[in-house]
């Protein structure tokens, strides 16, 4: 609750994919939802799918390192 997003807990759940079909069923069990902007933070909250919101939530820098763990597990699929 508040703001920023704990990049290393989006990293470490993440290592827990192992295969396309893994991320194709976190894709579909995520489907479109609200996430938080944090409490008294004017910044709207952000709707959407799973790519929609780590891209809104993400830098370029930490997507670069989330695709890169994925990568690394052998997984085609970038965010």
């Amino acid at each position: 609750d508040g703001y920023g997003t704990n990049v290393n807990a989006v990293y470490a759940a993440f290592t827990n994919i192992k295969s396309d079909i893994d991320i194709l069923n976190l894709n579909k069990a995520w489907g479109i939802r609200e996430i938080s902007s944090g409490k008294g933070n004017p910044t709207p909250n952000t709707k959407g799918t799973l790519q929609q919101c780590l891209q809104d939530e993400l830098n370029d820098a930490e997507l670069k390192a989330l695709n890169g763990i994925l990568a690394r597990s052998g997984i085609k699929y970038r965010y």
